[in-house]
Parts: structure tokens; sequence; C-alpha cells
């Protein structure tokens, strides 16, 4: 079989102009999903052997390097996720709206006034008498003995200092967003192969142990061809045990060729959801 995926790499290598190993995996698989009805005689882990021979062709010219690179490779997953990566949820105290009922008025918006009781005050000229100095109806308040309050208009109530008449503030729990941090993350589980034997001990150290492997220098390794990143897909969880943010996870790690790959009940495997979901090449990866 390997000999019939060497010649078909022979053919691709001819329109493949990057040797970068990601770049020859996003052209691939461009191509596998525009001749779907060729390509499904083959199996994905077939179609890793192509690339795999397709970037030893074009980095050495045959085939000997793509050989060493199928039989020493290893597939894995890690996960990881930011520091805040935390799932948000609609906040209990205003129900995802926000804001809540102003506590200082009730929801009223308003508040009494503080210079008059009920919208009155008494008369400055007759001092609530109702008649002048010469016995006569006070003309400013008409013998009432009162007159409008001007701090209220005569409502006897003012607007809320609290929240300024709405009767709704700023809800303090989420600070007005109306959602907040749950105790879920949304974490990134990576699909890799990898057959750098420092990296393959890194992950194995991490596999074996359950200890966290940092991600820092993660990244120039893929860059400089040592690894190959087939996918990476987005999950939330709530984690059982400490899982640092920050770090990396590895888990399922096996060799190439003794691992029974996309074979799971879901129908998901190295590939996520199946090539025929992937519809743009910026799919394959994040």
């Amino acid at each position: 079989m390997n000999e019939k995926l060497k010649k078909i790499a022979l053919k691709l290598s001819k329109r493949y102009k990057s040797p970068s190993l990601q770049d020859i995996y996003l052209k691939f698989m461009s191509d596998v999903k525009d001749n779907m009805e060729y390509f499904s005689m083959y199996d994905e882990k077939d179609y890793i052997k192509m690339i795999f021979y397709i970037h030893s062709l074009l980095e050495t010219g045959g085939f000997e390097w793509g050989d060493g690179m199928i039989k020493n490779s290893w597939v894995g997953n890690y996960f990881e996720y930011g520091e805040d990566d935390f799932v948000s949820e609609d906040c209990d105290d205003c129900n995802g709206n926000g804001d809540v009922e102003c506590d200082y008025c009730y929801g009223s918006g308003g508040i009494s006034c503080g210079i008059c009781d009920d919208g009155g005050v008494e008369c400055p000229d007759c001092d609530g008498d109702g008649v002048d100095g010469d016995g006569d109806t006070c003309s400013n308040c008409q013998g009432e003995g009162s007159v409008e309050c001007k701090n209220c208009d005569g409502e006897g109530n003012v607007d809320c200092n609290e929240c300024g008449g709405d009767g709704r503030e700023t809800c303090r729990n989420c600070g007005g967003s109306g959602d907040v941090d749950s105790t879920k993350v949304n974490y990134y589980n990576t699909t890799f192969i990898t057959w750098d034997k420092d990296l393959i001990n890194m992950f194995m150290y991490s596999f074996e142990l359950g200890k966290p492997t940092r991600k820092q220098g993660l990244e120039p390794e893929v860059e400089q061809d040592k690894m190959l990143r087939l996918i990476t897909k987005m999950e939330d969880a709530e984690f059982g045990v400490d899982v640092e943010s920050d770090t990396i996870y590895c888990f399922n790690l096996q060799r190439l060729d003794e691992v029974n790959l996309f074979q799971s009940s879901s129908g998901s495997g190295i590939y996520a959801n199946g090539l025929s979901t992937l519809e743009e090449p910026d799919n394959y990866i994040i």
C-alpha cells in the first residue's frame, strides 16, 4: 500500500510549492475535499502517510525521510486553556439583565422630598396663618397657609439619588454585563502528530504522570516541522482536579502505526467531526 501512496504523493508534490508540513497538510486536505470520490478509498491514516511523503519529496527529493517519520511518529491530544477562558453564564442576581431594582427607592424611582411632607411648605408671607398683617387673606397662598414646594414641584417626592429616577441600578455582582464567570472553562483540544524525540518525551512525561507541560516553546517547534497539528476543537468542561491555565496536558498518546484512528461511535476522530463537515481549509486547524 505504501508504494501506491508514494506514487500519489509524487504526483501531488509537483503542484505543492511550500515544503512546510503545516502548509502541505492544509493544501492536501483541500484536495481531499475537492476529490472526495477518489480519496474515499483511503483512510485517514493513509492521508497522513501521503502528507509525510509529499513533505519528504519536497525537502529531500526522496521517500526515505517520510518512511522514517511514519515509523517514528506518535499521535496524541493535548488540551489547554487561558486564564480568561472561563465560560460566562447569566448572573443570578440580575437574571442576565445587568441591572437590579434599586434598593434605596425599592424600584419606584422616587424618594420623599426632604423639604416638604406632601408637596407643600409653609407660606413665607403669612408664616402659615393664611392672612396677612392686616388680617386679609394672604395673596401668596390664597389663605391656604402653604405654597407649592419648589424642591419637588409639589409632588411630595423627588428622583432617587441612587438610580436617577429609573428605579434600577447597575448590578454589583456582574458590573452591568449581565453575565459572570462560571466554574466551567473553554479549553482547546488539539490533535497532533510528532516524530521529534524531545517532543515525544515531553508529551510522554505529561501523559504518563498526568503532569502539565509548560506551553512555552511549543509554537516554534510547530513552525520548525517537528510537529503537525491536525485540528484544534474548542470544548467546555468543569475540571474535577486542578488544571492550570496556560499549560498543556497530553492524553491519548499512541504510535501512528498502532493507533486505531477515527473509529469512535460518534464518527469523530482525528479530524474532529469528519471531513464532510470541514467546509473551508481554515477549519482544519485553528
